[in-house]
């Protein structure tokens, strides 16, 4: 099983607390009235965080999207000079940085079979990969309970480039994983713009996450469901972010108490922006689904064609319900702990149904990948990744997700941390004792 340490590749984007935020100051959180929140001028103070932002916004080194580089044999055109000395070179490329002026970077990495990996990336954008820093390329053995093991590469780069007539370095995460499958080479913000708002007199503590990586805050108003930008208040004064009601796209109106909210001149690097009251009205996002909420019905068709429909097809049975993807490492680390509960429990009413965020056009890896791990177990796959309908229903920020749900009364019984590693067959003894108890009755 994967321990802290797996932490550093990848994660999910629980609510956690934000330690960063100590250095800028105390909350002053309230009850805000919509009819107060126009007495007062919204005051708003961004800065730039080139590096540990991802922590800024999650409180850990958990919490954020990664973006796939996909790679190719063929070394591209506009590579001038390859490091000296490849052997099994494999050639990418990713784009970063604001809309007019945004640039390519060239990515290598080689690959030698049972020899250590080396990456590098053209960060000066001249072709030539022999006059930029190395990056460190660390590879880590991850031992999986049913004896295979995940290989994983990973490292940091400090990219520089232009924005809003500023020269600024943005730190890029990388890694790269091996666990059956050959997976691309993944990276992920690790900046932000952080700060406060000011409404009605009280300060909130707050962020802008370029979730999606592209190095451009003023988002994608054109992407389908969302800009891939998102600005973060801590509503509430928990020294959290929330997945809902305190993270907002940047391109959309929101509700905060009751009034709703746009951003306007949102400056590329973040810093600058003004925050109005909009002249449309949108509602309060719904709640997160936690402990004691209940969850929605849904009709679906799993992957291997069933029908599956919530909660009709499971009274009586308590249901674990686990948002994950392949690519996803501590998701793939839990299959086995998974696999072993569904064994021990299946027959005293526990089911498990799969909601996989694998991308299009993944169906036939998604059917040999759970072949090869033997999962026994539906799963759900619509090809819209974090876009998700049922995802998306319920608020899924980062994976790996899982509910624990009452087949009858569609009550949640437990969350994520409650069911992961040991916790994990704790948690599902107590359920099933408490629901056979109540069937008895």
């Amino acid at each position: 099983m994967i321990k802290e340490n797996i932490d550093e590749v990848i994660c999910w984007r629980g609510c956690v607390k934000i330690a960063a935020w100590l250095a800028i100051g105390v909350l002053m959180a309230g009850d805000l009235r919509a009819e107060d929140n126009l007495k007062l001028p919204v005051q708003v103070q961004f800065d730039w965080v080139g590096s540990n932002g991802n922590y800024a916004i999650s409180g850990n080194d958990r919490g954020f999207t990664p973006q796939p580089i996909r790679f190719q044999t063929n070394p591209p055109a506009s590579l001038r000079r390859p490091p000296v000395g490849l052997s099994a070179p494999r050639y990418g490329e990713f784009t970063f940085g604001p809309k007019e002026h945004r640039r390519s970077f060239l990515v290598v990495v080689d690959e030698p079979e049972g020899k250590q990996a080396q990456l590098w990336v053209d960060l000066n954008g001249n072709g030539d990969l022999t006059d930029d820093p190395v990056p460190q390329w660390p590879l880590k053995k991850y031992p999986q309970p049913d004896g295979t093991i995940i290989d994983n590469y990973s490292g940091q780069i400090m990219l520089p480039f232009e924005s809003s007539g500023q020269s600024l370095k943005a730190c890029l995460r990388m890694y790269r994983n091996f666990a059956g499958v050959q997976y691309p080479l993944w990276y992920y913000r690790d900046y932000a713009c952080t700060g406060h708002i000011t409404l009605n007199g009280k300060r909130f503590n707050a962020a802008l996450d370029d979730v999606l990586a592209r190095g451009d805050f003023r988002g994608d108003p054109n992407r389908q469901y969302s800009s891939g930008v998102e600005l973060c208040v801590d509503v509430d004064g928990n020294g959290q972010f929330g997945k809902r009601r305190e993270r907002f796209d940047v391109v959309k109106p929101f509700n905060i108490g009751g009034t709703t909210y746009e951003i306007r001149e949102l400056s590329a690097d973040g810093r600058n922006f003004e925050l109005v009251k909009s002249e449309q009205s949108v509602p309060p996002e719904p709640p997160s689904f936690e402990e004691g909420d209940t969850f929605p019905p849904f009709e679906k068709v799993a992957l291997d064609g069933q029908k599956l429909r919530f909660p009709q097809d499971y009274k009586g049975k308590v249901v674990l319900i686990d948002f994950w993807a392949t690519w996803c490492v501590p998701c793939v680390a839990e299959l086995p702990n998974l696999a072993e509960a569904y064994h021990t429990f299946h027959g005293q009413g526990f089911e498990i149904v799969g909601v996989t965020l694998d991308k299009a056009g993944e169906q036939e890896k998604l059917l040999k990948f759970t072949k090869e791990k033997k999962i026994g177990w539906p799963q759900i796959y619509d090809g819209k990744g974090h876009e998700s309908d049922l995802a998306k229903l319920v608020g899924v920020g980062g994976i790996p997700h899982v509910l624990l749900v009452d087949g009858d009364s569609r009550e949640i019984l437990a969350v994520t941390d409650q069911l992961r590693e040991k916790a994990l067959i704790q948690t599902l003894e107590k359920a099933l004792k408490l629901k056979a108890a109540r069937i008895q009755k």
